[in-house]
């Protein structure tokens, strides 16, 4: 295991104390293979997601230089795809960022109550004018009287991580936000008319980077990470966040957190 070697396994032939030391290293190594690969694969999705706005940003600058358009169209549409391949850069460089301050024992949660009815009301704002570009209608409801503890930042960009979401992946239709709450705890339900995630993918559409291959494809845009940042400050933020959806029907996230009462006692 010192020279790297995380493949080999100690065998383990007694009960005693020395084959429970046998188990425990084996279980090390094991630990350690996991995070190899899972690093590995890590870095590997960085660099692929990288280069192909670099290619881009290659590409167009070239044409640009040596004047490969015709007309005015052309040159602002080169513009266009510069700039939003910029900002892809841009977005995912930031997510990282993001994901490393929350791994990291320097980052901390700024817990106030919050007004999850306001918080929503004021995320829908902001993405209202991307929405209407696609010709979808957001529509909210509230049926809920209750605030949570949390972090307003966080939970704002919680927000709108989700329904940028839903904006990339509806062509058509409408995406609905709801508060609602029960007892003890309080639910914010976005819902979309979008293509929707086939079943085999849900269990993986938290993990950094994972896009299916099929249904959401790397030109609906965003950096792969946005639902890996909100699950984890779900988390940190005593909440849970779940999905379900149907191929080309639309998908549905919810995120429930206890009210702050029953926090605070």
């Amino acid at each position: 295991m010192a020279k790297g070697e995380l493949n080999v396994r100690v065998p383990i032939v007694s009960t005693d104390e020395v084959g429970n030391l046998a188990t425990s290293l084996n279980d090390l190594a094991e630990d350690l293979s996991r995070y190899q690969t899972n690093r590995k694969e890590f870095l590997a999705n960085i660099s692929h997601e990288l280069r192909t706005p670099l290619s881009y940003l290659k590409g167009y600058i070239y044409a640009l230089k040596t004047k490969m358009y015709e007309t005015e169209e052309e040159y602002d549409k080169m513009l266009t795809i510069l700039d939003d391949e910029t900002e892809r850069m841009h977005q995912l460089i930031d997510d990282l960022h993001e994901l490393s301050m929350m791994e990291s024992a320097q980052f901390s949660l700024k817990l106030e109550r919050i007004d999850p009815n306001l918080a929503v009301t004021q995320a829908v704002e902001r993405i209202e004018r991307e929405a209407l570009a696609k010709q979808l209608s957001v529509t909210t409801s509230f049926s809920n009287s209750s605030w949570i503890l949390g972090d307003s930042v966080r939970f704002n960009q919680m927000m709108l991580n989700l329904l940028h979401n839903a904006v990339s992946y509806t062509h058509s239709g409408s995406i609905q936000v709801e508060v609602t709450e029960s007892d003890r705890q309080v639910q914010v339900i976005v819902t979309d008319t979008g293509i929707g995630i086939a079943e085999g993918d849900l269990p993986f559409v938290f993990e950094r980077f994972y896009r299916a291959e099929k249904s959401r494809k790397r030109s609906f845009g965003g950096s792969g990470l946005g639902l890996a940042i909100t699950k984890q400050l779900t988390t940190l933020m005593s909440g849970t966040i779940t999905v379900t959806s149907v191929v080309n029907e639309g998908t549905c996230f919810t995120l429930t957190f206890p009210k702050a009462q029953e926090v605070e006692e």
